[in-house]
């Protein structure tokens, strides 16, 4: 859920979609949500049926859903374009994604009063990589800044620890892919990597293999070290130090966001991922691994040992802690709110019994069950039935967010009080089959996720970061 691949992709992608009700002459102006859509910097859209703006919008809120470009139109760093620039004595540009969502943002500046939006109240959220947009833009001197504020607080959903991308990293990407598409020679300017047609850069995937394409993309990263995303340590990096927008923040992720991982090409198994962060083949625990992880399976065999281990570091070592550690360095700066979200859809769970995978959680954030019903896995035309209680979980979820953004913090008239999340004091809203606030949630979390595994998970974090660039 909350994926979404136009066919075919095409760089004519800048438009944006307005959720308004009918509104009186007069009436007072509405909070405005942007949402930036995720998949990895190289899929979706902002008009996907998941992100359908009816439930907000009847709220009290305009909802405006954006585009961007994607994939080596978004994100693309190469030799020609870097002496073209040096040339003009122009700044350094390789995010050309992250670009078009602060135009989209300027674009509600100037324009939403004439929907009945309030520019002075804009909540920026979004998920995956629309919630890596949403630190980027916290953490991009583009936005912050500015005089005047492009918005005011943002929601990040599963925001994911791997580091943008090097200079180095995108040049050699570039390189080998304008290689692929014939124009790879060492005299090729600016201007002839123009002249190639943009459906030709984004639809190679149906003309060449996995291994030949591998070594071309910046997914699921930007690029680090332009004029965008100066700090070349990357994003995470510049919300430890405390270097982006001091402005509230709500960051979260769900119990199985290491779905996302194992779905990658090349590391679709939890067995490859343990593999690599170990070195060892066998399930034992090693000083990587926290000895609680290692799950008691002892009539299954020992590749499920395995590859429930690495589904479980997934989980953890790319999103928990990430968003852990992010939530708490975010805190000295600005009210933060941190949230753990384990519920799936009753009619759902046979076919996807681990918990609430990476997207699934957006149908119930954004209220949208009854546009998108979850579906099994390989089978999108077959929806499971909701149930009210998937709906009122949704109810739930959505009221937080949307108070929010009406308020600047997060509440509901029927769930508990969702108190800051700050050092010292890990209290996260967890959203399952009922919902409640942990105090202490990483040391309290069921598979040993505690605050004295941290280095290893560190570790872990920096094996798979790795493993991804």
């Amino acid at each position: 859920m909350g994926g979404g691949d136009p066919d075919p992709m095409d760089e004519d992608c800048l438009y944006l979609n307005v959720w308004t009700p009918e509104r009186e002459a007069g009436a007072p102006k509405l909070p405005v949500m942007v949402w930036i859509h995720g998949g990895a910097y190289t899929l979706g859209a902002g008009r996907l049926p998941v992100y359908h703006g009816a439930p907000l919008v009847k709220r009290g809120v305009i909802l405006v859903t954006i585009n961007y470009r994607l994939g080596a139109l978004g994100f693309f760093a190469h030799e020609a374009l870097e002496k073209e620039r040096l040339e003009k004595n122009e700044p350094r540009v390789n995010n050309f994604g992250l670009l078009d969502q602060i135009a989209a943002l300027e674009w509600v500046q100037r324009n939403i009063e004439q929907f009945g939006g309030d520019p002075d109240n804009v909540t920026l959220f979004g998920q995956s990589a629309g919630a890596r947009s949403v630190l980027a833009l916290f953490a991009s001197p583009l936005v912050n800044k500015r005089q005047k504020p492009l918005f005011h607080r943002g929601i990040a959903q599963s925001v994911y620890r791997f580091p943008e991308v090097s200079q180095t990293q995108a040049l050699a990407r570039g390189k080998k892919l304008m290689g692929l598409l014939g124009a790879g020679g060492k005299d090729v300017t600016a201007a002839e990597l123009r002249e190639l047609d943009a459906k030709d850069i984004m639809n190679m995937e149906g003309k060449l293999t996995q291994q030949q394409l591998k070594g071309t993309s910046n997914s699921p990263v930007a690029v680090s070290g332009d004029s965008v995303l100066p700090n070349e340590a990357g994003v995470i990096d510049s919300f430890l130090n405390g270097a982006v927008s001091a402005l509230p923040l709500i960051i979260g992720n769900t119990s199985d966001d290491g779905s996302v991982v194992l779905d990658v090409p090349g590391i679709n198994t939890g067995s490859i991922i343990l593999v690599a962060v170990t070195g060892l083949p066998a399930p034992i625990p090693t000083p990587d691994v926290p000895r609680n992880y290692y799950p008691d399976l002892a009539s299954g065999e020992a590749e499920d040992v395995r590859d429930e281990v690495g589904r479980r570091l997934a989980r953890d070592a790319v999103f928990t802690v990430t968003t852990y550690n992010l939530a708490k360095a975010h805190s000295k700066l600005a009210p933060t709110w941190r949230y753990y979200f384990d519920y799936t859809a009753e009619n759902h769970r046979a076919t996807v019994p681990k918990g609430t995978r990476h997207g699934d959680d957006v149908i119930f954030t954004m209220d949208t069950l009854a546009y998108a019903p979850p579906f099994p896995p390989g089978k999108p035309n077959e929806p499971v039935t909701v149930t009210e209680k998937d709906r009122g979980v949704a109810a739930l979820a959505n009221e937080y967010f949307f108070k929010f953004a009406v308020t600047g913090t997060p509440s509901s008239a029927t769930g508990p009080a969702w108190p800051q999340n700050k050092e010292g004091q890990d209290r996260t809203l967890v959203l399952g089959e009922s919902t409640k606030v942990e105090s202490d949630f990483m040391q309290q979390h069921a598979e040993g996720a505690t605050m004295e595994n941290m280095v290893a998970f560190d570790k872990v974090g920096k094996k798979m970061d790795n493993i991804m660039n």
